[in-house]
């Protein structure tokens, strides 16, 4: 069953009966001219403008007496090319809905137009019309996805039906919830979801493996119905997941190669070894983490395992980490332990906070010979954390004394409650001073490769008032960005000679300082400091390809992200899909994102800062 072709834009319109009020208002006080001025007859206007015509004509047409707005709408849809007026001329049928002559010879009208018109717009619109009545058009959705007719028909009339097919609950309802309900948005794909579950007819589960099997149908569709199938597995779903990774998706196979990991199979090594030669990352992230978890029951998993360590693709040996830690063997750990000394500080990285994840004695001693041994100041702080973490206790950042103390300690030493050893450590930040010199917005900043994402949207023109001073009445006062400048110039003023670093700023579009980090130097800082000020608030929030710039740089392990706003400009302005498209980008490097929001609770900050192992804070 493949996914037929969905519609070239949303189905949900403003409803007919508010156009006419709209038109008619407007109309009535001269606020809407016609660009020929008043027309005594709108089927001739229709003729003569076709697709240049007034919309709200459709709606004057309709409002005519008797049965000849009816017949005279029909002849204007004949007039009319352009798929966005044959909507609002379809669209203006629903006025006949509460005529009980006209009601089933509109509904006729218009079925028969999106199951057969010779051109797919008409059809589309059509379908869209009928879409738009809603129940009172039931029954003529249900006849066309029984039809099937071609030219994207079918989502456009399932997309009001997803919960009476759902209801149905038989095979043939299923199979039209699979190939096509609307799964958009979260609320859709919530919704579809909801109404595929309550259809528990034979073959229901085949239905969604075969349709995933279709290289045909879109990748996300597949990668929803994916989803479906760890719910409702078919039998032997092995078989199908197995040959799904033969599909031209790289999305759809990662996917797959998630879930083969969860599934305690052996004799798949060689299958999930051919994905880590994929061009995709999140499909070779996948590749190598199944390894992990399934080298757990399978050894010729764990050895392609342990051989990864000596690749020379960083991508691969990134993601390495990770997939040890899920192999869980005192092997793994030991290769995690030879990991910290890799060439590429990201791997480094991620095999501390790997092992941090573990939680195993035999790690500590490791972890305080490489403090000296580590070179990114990043990294030792990261080293110390983690032995804070394991221990819960803090002898600074100096080998010597984690030296003497397990020397003396250690053979009797007991790992703490992963509770306590945190609780610790929070006690620790509270009493740390909010005024060390390098810090942003009371962030200490531990590394020397930092990218600061600063948001200048209009909305940063907002009063503000600097941290721990209060504004004084009547005092205009500084705004957000205001403040947002001082805290930035502070903490640049503030990081070590020789530390790289660069500025992003972004509104609607964004501007980058520099292509890349550089280093600071008296002359740099002078430098940066000026272009600071120069930046004013305006425009839209573009955090997504702020922060994909600000990732871009393949030196940069720590990111800062201001901002005062829900995005409203980029590539992706929905929370899940930046989520989604960050977690992309920073896959294979894994750098710690931290997120201010000025003023207001922000999910989505919040969310990026969870994800991309950062802190997260609410200032103003």
């Amino acid at each position: 069953m493949s996914n037929r072709v969905p519609s070239h834009r949303a189905i949900g319109r403003i409803p007919t009966t508010l156009a006419v009020i709209l038109f008619t208002g407007m109309t009535a006080h001269g606020a809407l001219p016609s660009a020929s001025g008043p027309c005594d007859d709108p089927l001739k206007e229709v003729r003569r403008l076709r697709d240049k015509v007034d919309p709200g004509v459709f709606a004057s047409i309709g409002r005519q007496e008797g049965d000849e707005g009816f017949k005279d709408l029909r002849r204007a849809v004949r007039e009319l090319r352009s798929e966005d007026m044959l909507d609002q001329a379809y669209e203006a049928f629903s006025l006949f809905m509460y005529d009980s002559t006209l009601e089933p010879e509109a509904l006729s009208y218009l079925f028969g137009e999106a199951l057969s018109h010779p051109r797919y717009e008409n059809r589309r619109s059509a379908a869209r019309a009928l879409a738009g009545i809603g129940d009172r058009a039931q029954d003529q959705l249900m006849e066309l996805l029984r039809r099937r007719p071609k030219g994207g028909i079918c989502p456009i009339a399932a997309s009001s039906l997803v919960e009476k097919l759902g209801d149905e609950g038989t095979l043939r309802a299923a199979e039209d919830i699979i190939a096509y309900a609307p799964i958009r948005t979260r609320k859709e794909r919530d919704c579809t979801s909801s109404a595929l579950r309550k259809c528990a007819a034979e073959g229901v589960a085949e239905a969604v493996a075969k349709e995933i099997l279709d290289d045909s149908v879109e990748a996300n569709r597949r990668l929803f119905l994916l989803s479906e199938f760890r719910w409702n597995p078919p039998r032997r779903p092995h078989k199908v997941l197995i040959r799904a990774l033969g599909s031209s998706s790289p999305e759809v196979r990662a996917a797959v190669l998630d879930i083969l990991g969860h599934t305690g199979l052996s004799g798949l090594s060689s299958r999930v070894r051919s994905c880590l030669k994929s061009k995709h990352e999140p499909e070779v992230r996948a590749a190598v983490i199944a390894l992990g978890r399934l080298a757990r029951f399978d050894k010729n998993c764990y050895r392609e395992l342990s051989n990864l360590i000596r690749s020379k693709d960083g991508s691969v040996r990134r993601h390495l980490p990770i997939a040890l830690a899920q192999a869980g063997t005192d092997k793994a750990l030991a290769v995690l332990h030879e990991m910290l000394a890799d060439t590429d500080r990201f791997v480094r990285s991620d095999a501390l906070h790997q092992i941090s994840l573990l939680r195993r004695k035999e790690s500590i001693p490791v972890l305080i010979a490489r403090i000296d041994n580590e070179e990114s100041r990043l990294l030792q702080e990261e080293v110390t954390a983690t032995l804070r973490i394991l221990t819960g206790k803090d002898h600074g950042r100096l080998e010597k004394s984690w030296h003497w103390w397990w020397s003396v300690e250690g053979q009797d030493f007991l790992l703490p409650s992963l509770d306590t050893a945190l609780a610790a450590e929070r006690e620790r930040r509270k009493h740390r001073a909010e005024s060390e010199t390098q810090s942003f917005y009371g962030m200490k900043i531990t590394s020397d490769r930092v990218a600061f994402v600063i948001d200048t949207s209009g909305s940063m023109s907002a009063p503000a008032r600097f941290l721990g001073q209060s504004q004084a009445v009547g005092s205009a006062g500084p705004t957000r960005l205001d403040v947002a400048k001082h805290e930035l110039s502070r903490a640049l003023k503030g990081l070590l000679s020789g530390d790289q670093f660069n500025v992003v700023f972004f509104s609607g579009g964004v501007n980058s300082w520099k292509p890349n980090l550089v280093s600071k130097t008296p002359m740099v800082l002078r430098s940066v400091l000026q272009h600071i000020g120069q930046q004013a608030a305006a425009g839209g929030t573009n955090i997504h390809d702020a922060l994909l710039e600000a990732l871009s740089d393949p030196d940069v392990d720590t990111v800062y992200l201001l901002s005062d706003g829900d995005p409203t400009a980029g590539a992706f302005t929905e929370a899940e899909e930046i989520l989604r498209s960050v977690r992309g980008a920073n896959a294979g490097k894994n750098a710690h994102i931290h997120c201010i929001s000025i003023g207001k609770e922000s999910g989505l900050m919040r969310e990026l800062a969870r994800q991309n192992r950062g802190q997260y804070k609410r200032v103003g």
